[in-house]
């Protein structure tokens, strides 16, 4: 998920760390990659549908979004709330839909489309399975997309439920800060995190991001 120069750091000791379930620190330096890579890939996926239903692995409904919605397996790099662009190959059609819930599936190139999302996507019902592309709604997310992958990797049991920002300072360095507070749910119970980074926005490099549980 990371580029190889990532370091993981334990605020409280020298030594290096992959992964601390408290707290930890983050530092690139000069020769940092661009801010812009971590974003998430194109994947082809093989869509079907569903009528929903009220429980939801994410606590999400599945008739938000006027039922744009999807569900996506638990291997997936998409997370709970989380806007992705679907993209019918077939006949180029394309929506926006929020991930609600998960399959009971590692399979990563399979996903569940609310069935008006699958028939806004131009498709008769009865068609069952068609090819799409999916992504995430770059254009219009904000800066904890960026966050995402790495809050779900500091906490690979629990799921983000929903996120926002509390904060946006710019440093005497001309550096700006940001500060997101993420919801988190695994089986047994809800917790907040907050993720907070430094951007250069000159570079748009990320200089330094914390995540801390409250």
């Amino acid at each position: 998920m990371y580029p190889y120069d990532y370091y993981l750091r334990n605020e409280y000791e020298s030594m290096f760390h992959f992964y601390h379930p408290q707290y930890y620190h983050f530092y690139r330096g000069e020769n940092a990659y661009p801010y812009y890579g971590w974003r998430q890939q194109p994947m082809r996926s093989q869509a079907t549908w569903t009528d929903g239903g009220e429980v939801t692995s994410c606590g999400l409904s599945w008739s938000q979004n006027n039922n744009m919605t999807v569900a996506v397996s638990y291997g997936s790099p998409f997370q709970c709330g989380q806007r992705l662009k679907v993209r019918n190959l077939s006949n180029e059609k394309e929506l926006v839909v929020i991930v609600v819930d998960h399959l009971q599936s590692d399979d990563t190139s399979k996903i569940t489309l609310h069935k008006k999302a699958f028939e806004a996507l131009g498709e008769n019902l009865e068609t069952g399975i068609i090819h799409v592309e999916v992504s995430p709604e770059i254009e219009s997310v904000g800066s904890e997309q960026y966050l995402l992958p790495l809050i779900q990797s500091a906490y690979p049991n629990y799921h983000v439920v929903s996120y926002e920002q509390k904060e946006q300072t710019e440093l005497n360095t001309g550096n700006v800060k940001e500060t997101i507070q993420f919801i988190l749910q695994s089986n047994v119970e809800r917790i907040v995190v907050e993720g907070s980074f430094i951007i250069n926005p000159r570079t748009n490099r990320v200089v330094s991001f914390e995540i801390s549980e409250l």
